[in-house]
């Protein structure tokens, strides 16, 4: 005990050098037991020393020797750790310091030092302590399920998460969610079950708790997508509680600046779709500013970009909510386009909180975007149709082709692979699914269990690389009498190999109700036949508005018989399938889908009725541009 008094007296005295060299001496000569208040001055001593990582450990020692102080000392070591970026050291104290401190906030910042040091799946004792009506602890959850490696594990922990805390609709809500990521048919159908009836106390918490992006993907009625989710809840939460006031238009004669938000400006497929209209607008008409918040270890596409676009990008990443909506407003952006919608790490708060004269939503989530304080949604006629306007918070700028960009000059042109290459038979019809499993419906399997059967010798090649979806998918399909010989599986490749197997298939089939998009439009640029159906909301209308885009409306059908019908009916007549291929490719050079300066030129005569109105003082209101005269040359793409 003379040692400890002596280091005390030395630390009191601030020499700190003597005080740590008698406080080491002491815990070396104290029981075990006792060694509390000798780790407790250590601690203390390292601070003033400045050594933080030796501070913490010494703190979790005290930790584990002092019940009472166990949540403070934990608290005060992660802090520590963190200062230090030593994010592995609280992977390791993780587990006991959630148990000694379950704060939800807490919890998190445990969670994402675990993600840094690339150990979340160690959270798994501890996540469900979260606070899921904060979107970042709902995106942790998220991350925590991809980091289980198959969807199947994650489905499996969340059944079990639900029986500890079933009170919890976030959690429950997620459930399902995740059961349709791996085609758990029967959960689907319990969904849709418990909340037929929308004002039950059950249906009312699935419903609030569920991503608004997984209705579209379950549900294609107008009226069910009004209802509350998770995401409008969570943008009121963060948004604030009034929109901002907004800025006057720049006068007429001056450029019009849009500004255009994202945290997809990387090899994602919106860039696909858009980045060569960018690049396209008319820079005498149009100042292009993107503000863009994708993460930095993605940056490294932009630099591929044309100088016209790199110049114009300005990050905010980096900047809350506020301090980037003030950005955005400093530079004087008249109309903010924002390409997430309610997409995975969109962050509408900017949205909302920007004082930009004119808002718009475009291109990333094809439903109503309620409670980020949009002015406009842009679509066309095909995919909202009149009979949508009293769904929508936004007015509708409804562009005369296709409401999809389509960039042509840099699309990819793969090398033809045989079909023995891409693991396929040579002698069979085949069949393809090239959508997302998640987009793989009861009804939609139905329809090709029915096609299958009446094409006895076609196969179906289905992307799909989660083993457990693989399953279900299989058994769904020997339940409805298919020959398990008719199903082939193909699990994610590069892209190049993903458009030749496209190219490689008889037909592909589109999923309902929620189509292929990028997908769809990635199969008319290789020429393949697919075999669609008539929506009823705008995620279930894109395919139907890229046909007609392209020349080919015949392939939508407008019934269940009539899709399985057109599918055994190419499948049969191979002179009807090389009419639609050759048509389609003369079609791609001819027809609007692919004109991405066509299609940028309509999208610029929307900004400007908006601007017309804008500058006028008229309030927002639908918009139907007109189409250019048609192009009678022929696209060198």
């Amino acid at each position: 005990m003379a040692k400890i008094q002596e280091a005390l007296a030395h630390y009191q005295a601030e020499r700190f050098d003597a005080a740590l060299k008698l406080a080491k001496a002491a815990l070396m000569q104290t029981r075990a037991q006792e060694r509390a208040p000798v780790l407790l001055l250590l601690s203390n001593i390292h601070l003033k020393l400045g050594n933080k990582r030796a501070a913490a450990d010494s703190f979790v020692a005290a930790a584990r020797m002092m019940p009472e102080k166990r949540a403070a000392f934990f608290k005060f070591a992660v802090g520590l750790y963190r200062d230090e970026n030593d994010y592995g050291a609280i992977a390791d104290i993780a587990a006991e310091a959630a148990a000694a401190l379950p704060d939800p906030d807490f919890l998190f910042e445990l969670a994402s030092a675990c993600k840094e040091a690339g150990r979340l799946i160690e959270v798994k004792e501890f996540i469900t302590g979260l606070d899921f009506s904060q979107s970042p602890h709902f995106m942790m959850l998220n991350a925590f399920g991809a980091a289980l490696g198959e969807a199947g594990k994650f489905s499996t922990f969340l059944e079990d998460a639900c029986q500890k805390k079933p009170d919890d609709g976030i959690l429950l809500s997620l459930r399902f969610a995740v059961a349709a990521s791996i085609c758990d048919f029967p959960s689907v159908k319990a969904l849709d079950r418990l909340v037929a009836d929308p004002t039950t106390p059950l249906a009312m918490t699935l419903l609030e708790n569920e991503l608004a992006y997984r209705r579209l993907l379950r549900n294609s009625d107008e009226a069910h997508q009004t209802l509350p989710s998770y995401d409008e809840r969570a943008l009121q939460l963060a948004g604030g509680a009034v929109p901002a006031q907004r800025r006057a238009f720049s006068p007429p004669g001056t450029k019009i600046k849009i500004g255009y938000l994202s945290n997809d400006f990387h090899q994602h497929v919106t860039m696909r779709l858009f980045e060569e209209v960018m690049a396209l607008h008319d820079r005498d008409r149009f100042e292009i500013v993107i503000f863009c918040y994708t993460d930095e270890d993605r940056r490294d596409y932009q630099r591929a970009w044309p100088e016209i676009l790199r110049q114009s990008v300005v990050q905010v990443g980096s900047l809350s909510d506020q301090q980037a909506a003030d950005a955005i407003d400093a530079a004087g952006v008249d109309i903010l386009v924002d390409l997430k919608g309610y997409t995975q790490g969109a962050r509408l708060g900017i949205v909302r909180r920007c004082r930009v004269p004119v808002k718009a939503t475009y291109l990333g989530f094809p439903g109503p975007v309620r409670g980020a304080d949009l002015d406009y949604a842009i679509t066309d006629r095909i995919v909202t149709p009149e009979s949508s306007r009293p769904y929508y918070e936004e007015k509708f700028c409804r562009l005369p082709e296709s409401y999809q960009s389509n960039g042509s000059k840099n699309r990819a042109r793969p090398q033809p692979l045989s079909r023995s290459e891409l693991g396929l038979p040579e002698n069979k019809i085949i069949l393809g699914s090239f959508n997302t499993p998640t987009k793989i419906s009861p009804e939609v399997l139905r329809l090709w269990a029915a096609i299958l059967k009446r094409i006895p010798d076609a196969v179906l090649n289905l992307l799909c690389s989660d083993a457990t979806a693989r399953q279900n998918i299989a058994a769904a399909l020997a339940e409805e009498g298919v020959d398990p010989a008719q199903l082939l599986f193909f699990a994610g490749e590069p892209y190049l190999r993903f458009l030749a197997r496209i190219a490689a298939v008889d037909i592909a089939l589109d999923t309902f109700p929620y189509n292929g998009h990028t997908t769809t439009s990635d199969i008319l640029w290789m020429g393949t036949p697919v075999v669609a159906m008539k929506g009823t909301h705008f995620a279930g209308r894109v395919s139907e508005s890229l046909l007609a885009a392209i020349g080919a409306p015949e392939l939508v059908a407008t019934d269940a018989d009539g899709y399985c019908d057109l599918a055994v009916r190419l499948a049969s007549d191979a002179a009807m399938r090389e009419t639609v291929r050759n048509r389609l490719a003369s079609n791609r050079r001819l027809w609007p889908l692919f004109d991405t300066e066509r299609f940028t030129r309509h999208l610029e005569l929307g900004y400007e009725a908006m601007a017309t109105r804008a500058r006028q003082g008229l309030a927002p209101d639908h918009l139907d541009i007109e189409a250019l005269r048609a192009r009678t040359d022929s696209l060198s793409i």
